[in-house]
Formats: C-alpha cells, structure tokens, sequence
C-alpha cells in the first residue's frame, strides 16, 4: 500500500491498465479493435445500477453493443479512470491528444496494440486461461488508487482483497456528500444532525475532508486579495488585517499557513505559447463532454485534476461589436467584454460548429451554469497571434478540481462591470465580462 499523496509507479499503472483491458477481452469478449477505441463519452454516460454499470458501445466494430459490468469491475475501471488515467493524461507532451480514448500509455497517448498488451500481461503473471487470468489480478495499482483518491481521516485504508471496490466506493460517496453540502470560503461546516439527514450516517471522515477542503479555500481566498498585480509575496500584517476582517468562528487558517502556501509567478511565455495552441486547435486536455439526461442536457466534466487558477479552455466563437451582439439578443451564447483597448466586444457562440473548427462541438459553450457551487470562472486574456494581439476570454479553476466533476460557472453578472448602475441582468444568458474581472458571485 502506497501512502497518500504518492504517485505510483509507471510500471504499476501499466500493469493495472492492461488487467482492466484483459477483462473486456477475455471477461467480456470483446474484440481488442474495440475496446482500443472505447471512449470516455462512452464511460462517462454508463447507467449505474444496484448490480454495476451497463455501456452503450459505439466505436468501430462494436456499435450498439451493451456491456454490462459488475460492481467490482465497475469500481476497478472506476479506479482507473480516476486515478491511473488521470496521471497518464497529465505525463501527455503540449499539443497532442488523447483523442477521447479511455485507455491511454504511460505517456497519456492512446493504446493501440492490445493484443501486445495482453501477452505481456499473460507473461507476467503466468495466467494461461481467463479464469486464471482473473485471479492474476494485480493488486498494486487498486491499492495505490485507493491512497490516490485521497485516504480519508479517520478512515482505516483499504483493505488489499478489494482495493479496487472501496477506492470506487469512497470517491463516489465523497462527491454526494459535497453536492450535499458544497464546499465554499464562508459556508458552515454541517452538523451531525443534517449529516444524517441527508443520509450519511458514517459521516466523520467525509465531515473532516470538507473542512479540510474549505481550509485550503480559505488560504487561497485571502492569498487573492493580499497579492498585488505583480504576484510579489505580500506582507504578513497584509495577511493577518485580511484575516482580521473575517468572521470564521472556527477553521480558521493562520497567517503564517497562508504566507507558507504563497508561491512565487512562474515565467509565462511557454504558458502562453500552449495556450494559443489550444485556442487555435481547440484541443483541452482533461475535458470530456457527459449527457447529464433531459432538463440539464450536456455539460463537460474534468477527466485529470486542475489546480486554483489552472486553464480549463476558452469561450471560442465568432467577436463581433457589442452592438452587434446587442442585436443579437435573441442568441443564448453571447458573452460580452471590455477589450484592451476600452472597445466593447461580444463573442457569439451560437454557432455549433463553428466557422474556424468544423465538425468539433466546443467545450466552453457547454459549461452549464451554478450559483451556489461554481468552480470555474472567466477571465479576459490577450493572446499574441503572428498578425497581432486578440482578444480572447478562458475558463480557469475557482478552487482545485477533482476527476469527475462538472465544471459549472456563475452566468448572472452586474451592470457595475461596465460603470453602469449596478443592477441585476434578468437574462442569464446576457453574459458580461469587464476586464480582468470574475463573473461570479
């Protein structure tokens, strides 16, 4: 058992992405050309059952055919897909792509030769049959999954027989527990009582994991505004005034905490270079559209972790004049800004596909939109094109998100953003941005 926090090794995500593809193959006798091409959209919309999982397959070779999982191997691609994936996706070179493919190389690019994979997995555990093969399961991954998914306080580890299942388990019942009861810098940590409520009777660990989470929320929200323009360290009595305004009764970060997580701007240039790539291209690492069903349609969920403040992609579509935009009304993908220069802009997204990439659904215009627990948030950037500076607005994380989750944002703005008197817009479709600023609330 690996302890929390580590990254296992190469050699046992490999091992442990080939025993989960030798169980499509040999368990569920599907064909390799298939399960290569297995997609995360195709995972991300599987319907959950008391029994497991059930997949719809639409790739090359195996379209329309229904895979129905058990629990334990629901949990164990679960696993995979939170935690092994997720690291490979991240290890993937600037301006290459998964392609969408569920199973990738060490290197975050998409596997290709299973056949390959699967006598290098025979060979390795001397399994011969698939019943053998199954009982070869290597446990090294599943148990460092378990500590990747963040061992919870209070909570024994995962016991090695079923790694695979409680790691599953634990993420899943975590993320109910934060829908519950969302994670924000001045909410109140739930009671036992409203624990139970809700239904978390075993709630301690998860209850120690909120404030935990809100903790660090709360350094990163005094960092915000101790920190000037330039990103210079600020000055401990800076800190502990910002704290002082603060009415949190308790978990409570100190000043020295919050100086201690300070750390220092990096050099932008080579930032900047990737992310005009990922404009252009419109190609978001660790982004995957899921059907939420009828009333809420599609959105897009992280399929790595993001940092606070980390690009997730932009809002791409055609600029036009805010007068133009303001003609244009009747659209619901019309997001309006201040440029660099004080010119009133507006990008209309309305258009799917759009001109400049055909045949691509875009994942800024998906972000569905939250209130009470956003995670995300625009912001204005002016990116260096060959022919000169253009306007652009991306997304970038509100706080640190995990594997999973639906990245949602705040679309009801104020007038105030562009000097004006402040009031409410009633349309949430009326998006506003003023310059460098946040549109949430």
């Amino acid at each position: 058992m690996m302890s929390a926090g580590q990254t296992p090794p190469s050699s046992d995500i490999t091992s442990f992405r080939r025993y989960c593809q030798a169980m499509l193959i040999l368990r569920h006798r599907l064909p390799a050309s298939a399960v290569a091409e297995f997609q995360v959209r195709e995972w991300l919309d599987r319907k959950l059952s008391g029994e497991g999982a059930i997949i719809r397959l639409a790739g090359p070779g195996a379209a329309g055919r229904v895979v129905t999982l058990s629990k334990e191997e629901e949990s164990m691609l679960d696993c995979y897909f939170s935690h092994a994936r997720s690291i490979s996706l991240q290890n993937q070179a600037p301006g290459k792509s998964d392609q969408g493919r569920f199973f990738l190389g060490t290197d975050g690019a998409p596997v290709i030769n299973l056949g390959s994979d699967l006598i290098r997995l025979r060979e390795k555990y001397s399994a011969q049959e698939p019943g053998e093969m199954e009982a070869a399961a290597p446990t090294p991954i599943p148990a460092a999954c378990a500590s990747a998914s963040g061992s919870l306080q209070g909570q024994p580890p995962a016991s090695s027989a079923t790694p695979p299942m409680q790691a599953g388990s634990r993420v899943r019942h975590w993320d109910a527990f934060r829908s519950a009861f969302p994670v924000t810098v001045h909410a109140e940590p739930p009671s036992r009582g409203q624990c139970a409520e809700a239904g978390f009777t075993q709630h301690r660990a998860y209850y120690l994991k909120w404030r935990e989470a809100q903790l660090r929320l709360r350094k990163v929200y005094i960092l915000e505004h101790a920190v000037g323009r330039r990103g210079d360290k600020p000055r401990l009595a800076t800190v502990q005034r910002l704290l002082a305004k603060e009415t949190w009764g308790s978990n409570r970060p100190t000043a020295e905490d919050i100086m201690k997580a300070w750390m220092p701007p990096q050099s932008a240039s080579r930032d900047e270079e990737a992310l005009l790539c990922s404009v252009k291209d419109q190609r978001w690492k660790g982004l995957a559209f899921k059907d939420f069903g009828e009333g809420k349609g599609l959105g897009v969920v992280a399929t790595m972790p993001f940092q606070h403040l980390q690009v997730l992609c932009d809002y791409h579509g055609e600029v036009i004049s805010a007068a133009e935009g303001n003609r244009r009304q009747q659209s619901g993908y019309l997001f309006f800004f201040r440029a660099e220069g004080g010119a009133r802009l507006c990008i209309d997204a309305t258009a799917s596909p759009c001109a400049c990439h055909q045949g691509m659904d875009i994942f800024g215009r998906r972000l569905n939109h939250s209130r009470s627990n956003p995670n995300a948030r625009a912001k204005k950037v002016t990116l260096r094109y060959p022919d000169g500076p253009k306007e652009a607005v991306i997304f970038v994380a509100l706080r640190d998100i995990s594997v999973g989750e639906e990245l949602l944002w705040d679309y009801g703005v104020t007038r105030q953003s562009f000097g004006g008197g402040g009031q409410r817009l009633s349309v949430a479709q009326q998006l506003m941005l003023s310059r460098g600023s946040s549109t949430s609330t």
